[in-house]
């Protein structure tokens, strides 16, 4: 009777965990680029990176707080899917004409307190990693404003940073800026960083977009 008790009380842990704590990682194509998706239920989105098991990115955070909706706070992963990238494409104004791009794709489907989708595609590369956000057309609204933006790059203690001041607009010569980088700061401090970026590295506070199709 006790063995019976212990399977039950094993198979209900194992049944129950994904609920808890849901992560979907996908790597660039050699593998050695690792990226983790997180979002414990009911709480916020979470993006990790590491490469050759070495972490480069703690657990930082996801999300966007719109006038339609806040996609930062209360989130649930809905679903993911994943597919290869492997184009050649050609410019003419770069170090190199023709580029092989190959990543590996990763969308997760993300649903907030009141049901409001968000999806974001992530793609990895052997080098490198973007995202983006998408968020599919609310009722009549054919556009949306972003008042705040919670995505955030939480580095690991001691890394080194090259860090460059974000310019002011419309200023410098015949007020240019900022088409030029300013001065970069090497080495700087997780407190510089919070000197730069007090809003977890954001430049904007109000961003305006337009919702996709579908």
């Amino acid at each position: 009777m006790r063995n019976k008790l212990k399977g039950l009380a094993f198979l209900c842990m194992v049944v129950a965990l994904p609920l808890t704590a849901q992560n979907v990682t996908v790597n660039g194509p050699d593998g050695k680029l690792q990226l983790t998706v997180s979002c414990p239920e009911g709480k916020e989105a979470l993006y990790s990176l590491a490469y050759n098991g070495k972490q480069m990115l703690e657990s930082s955070p996801l999300g966007l707080e719109t006038n339609v909706g806040d996609f930062a706070k209360a989130m649930k992963l809905t679903g993911h899917k994943e597919r290869k990238i492997d184009t050649v494409y050609t410019q003419s104004r770069i170090k190199a004409s023709k580029i092989h791009y190959q990543a590996n794709e990763l969308v997760c489907a993300f649903v907030n307190a009141k049901g409001q989708k968000m999806d974001v595609i992530f793609r990895v590369s052997n080098n490198d990693v973007a995202f983006r956000y998408t968020l599919p057309r609310q009722g009549e609204r054919g556009s949306l404003v972003v008042n705040s933006e919670a995505t955030g790059f939480r580095f690991p203690e001691q890394t080194t940073t090259f860090m460059c001041p974000q310019s002011d607009a419309m200023i410098g010569w015949k007020r240019t800026k900022p088409s030029y980088e300013e001065e970069y700061k090497a080495d700087g401090s997780r407190q510089s960083l919070l000197r730069f970026a007090p809003e977890r590295c954001n430049r904007r506070k109000s961003v305006y977009g337009s919702f996709p199709d579908g």
